[in-house]
């Protein structure tokens, strides 16, 4: 799990590398904050449909990224188990 959250930061970073310097030391969360920044400004391109949808696929509520944002955290995953009390599973629709 360690490694596709490396690999998401590492898109979103470059993403957004012309953004700001800040941007290098980023994680998920932040990353998709900025993202959704930018999208509610409406500043081109990120103003675009996708950007809205990426930030919301990003969402802190999503099981999934909750899971990946976690996964570096020890005393959430050790040895990549995630208890119930980590992570919040989405109900079914």
């Amino acid at each position: 799990m360690a490694s596709v959250r490396v690999f998401v930061e590492g898109m979103l970073k470059l993403m957004l590398r012309a953004e700001g310097l800040e941007i290098t030391g980023s994680v998920i969360g932040s990353c998709r904050d900025k993202i959704s920044t930018l999208h509610k400004a409406g500043l081109e391109p990120w103003g675009r449909s996708a950007f809205g949808s990426l930030a919301g696929v990003l969402g802190k509520g999503i099981a999934e990224i909750n899971y990946i944002e976690i996964a570096h955290h020890e005393v959430c995953a050790p040895r990549g188990a995630v208890p119930e009390s980590c992570v919040r599973f989405r109900e079914a629709a």
